[in-house]
């Protein structure tokens, strides 16, 4: 059995190498936590997961572990759906 969710910490450089490679082994979730990937690589990477059925969060989002007041943030433990678009660190 798989992993389900990845969670990328990584310098930019190497956030969009890390999202094509967790959507390749067929992980469903990606949270990038990575501040400052630049926006050619996360169209690219955002893209690639795409065809691959990986959803993502992020990237940019270093507060989404840390919002336990937010309903529209994924905890761990939540089963609840992520909802794209929602940018979490943003309105706390």
């Amino acid at each position: 059995m798989g992993a389900d969710v990845t969670v990328v910490f990584v310098p930019p450089a190497f956030a969009g190498a890390a999202v094509v490679e967790a959507a390749d082994a067929g992980i469903g979730l990606a949270v990038v936590i990575t501040e400052g990937v630049p926006v050619h690589d996360t169209v690219a990477f955002t893209a690639h997961a795409a065809t691959r059925g990986t959803r993502i969060i992020g990237p940019n989002c270093p507060n989404c572990p840390n919002c336990p007041n937010c309903p529209n943030c994924p905890k761990l433990t939540s089963t609840r759906p992520v909802q794209r678009g929602h940018h979490p660190g943003r309105h706390h």
